[in-house]
């Protein structure tokens, strides 16, 4: 499911309710959402949703983000603010990158305690789709996972639909599937498109994590989205390339 239960393993501990978390005074819980799918229903399929990191974010910020922290700066939630806020948060993640290495989930999960449940810390690290697929990997292999992306559902919501029937083993249905709206809290007509740079400088902090996730070749999605068609021919990134191009950012 996605977003929530594929990066939510494992959920940090908030302060003062340890044990009930089942944390026993660690950063982190000695259960999760993957062993416990694992030990209920260990041949289950896992279908995971998602869309190009950048536009996530983008998306995200204009979901969640406070558009008092905007100001007095800038009116509201500007392209201009977004890009001060990815400025701050690609700093903040890259040093938690440099203290607990590059492919560490730690730094995906976000801050333990209170912190960890803010939307607005989660713009970026939510986008980090291959530090929470690798924890997942450990518990199940890859055939059990059928990763889509929105591209699938956007021509046409049946095309979506039968690449999920076809993952399930299932019949087709039959007749045209219905869209139904759901999140729409934040959209907004006439949302002003982020500014170049910033997508340049997305682009570049997601480029390793997108690289690794190509590589990874799972179905039906594979590396044929517009947004992972460049890493199709490419070998996945080592540790140490990952580190040189962190240091460009």
């Amino acid at each position: 499911h996605t977003p929530g239960y594929m990066w939510r393993i494992p959920w940090n501990c908030k302060p003062g309710g340890a044990e009930r978390f089942g944390c026993y005074g660690k950063p982190f819980p000695l259960n999760t959402t993957a062993i416990n799918i694992k030990a209920t229903i260990p041949s289950a399929k896992l279908i995971l949703l998602v869309r190009d990191p950048v536009d996530r974010a983008f998306s995200h910020f204009h979901h969640f983000y406070d558009p008092a922290k905007c100001r007095p700066e800038f009116k509201g939630k500007t392209p201009a603010c977004f890009q001060r806020h990815m400025k701050e948060e690609v700093e903040r993640i890259e040093k938690c990158l440099k203290k607990n290495g590059p492919w560490s989930p730690l730094c995906a999960w976000g801050e333990t305690g209170n912190l960890a449940w803010q939307q607005d810390t989660r713009v970026l690290s939510l986008g980090l789709y291959v530090l929470f697929i690798q924890e997942w990997l450990k518990m199940f292999p890859k055939e059990q996972f059928c990763v889509l992306d929105l591209e699938h559902f956007k021509g046409s919501i049946d095309h979506g639909m039968s690449l999920i029937e076809n993952c399930l083993g299932l019949e087709p249905m039959g007749r045209p599937y219905e869209k139904t709206k759901i999140n729409t809290r934040g959209t907004k007509k006439g949302v002003v498109p982020m500014l170049d740079e910033t997508r340049v400088m997305l682009n570049t902090f997601f480029r390793p994590y997108n690289e690794k996730f190509c590589s990874l070749h799972l179905a039906p999605i594979g590396c044929e989205t517009t947004w992972l068609k460049e890493w199709s021919t490419v070998k996945p990134p080592s540790v140490g390339a990952v580190a040189s191009q962190r240091a460009l950012i």
